[in-house]
């Protein structure tokens, strides 16, 4: 199970509650991202996917990879319409990978950090 909460005026967090629930065989959420509409990408570290989640939780979309051990995504590309994913090396897996999805939506452009 994986929360969400609300973000106060003083950035605080409140209003905890259940985001989506997550099985053994889908693996643990690790590096995730969103796209331009507000839904998250989240890899799944032991899962070999990396999935699409609506604002409220629910699945939209999984695309499978030949790794088990899914790490993080990112939007890049001039028009943020790629999808960069890495995995990482494992018993199963001797090395890691860099893939590229063109999912058909678009990521928000970053900023830097400030702090």
């Amino acid at each position: 199970m994986r929360g969400r909460f609300a973000v106060r005026p003083d950035g605080s967090l409140a209003n905890k509650r259940v985001f989506a629930r997550f099985t053994e065989e889908e693996g643990f959420p690790d590096g995730m991202t969103t796209d331009r509409d507000g839904w998250l990408w989240v890899a799944h570290w032991g899962g070999g996917v990396v999935c699409r989640y609506l604002p409220d939780g629910l699945l939209d979309r999984s695309v499978k990879l030949p790794h088990a051990h899914v790490t993080s995504c990112a939007f890049s590309g001039p028009d943020l319409d790629r999808l960069y994913i890495t995995t990482a090396a494992g018993p199963s897996d001797p090395r890691g990978g860099l893939f590229v999805l063109e999912p058909g939506v678009t990521g928000l452009p970053s900023y830097p950090f400030g702090g």
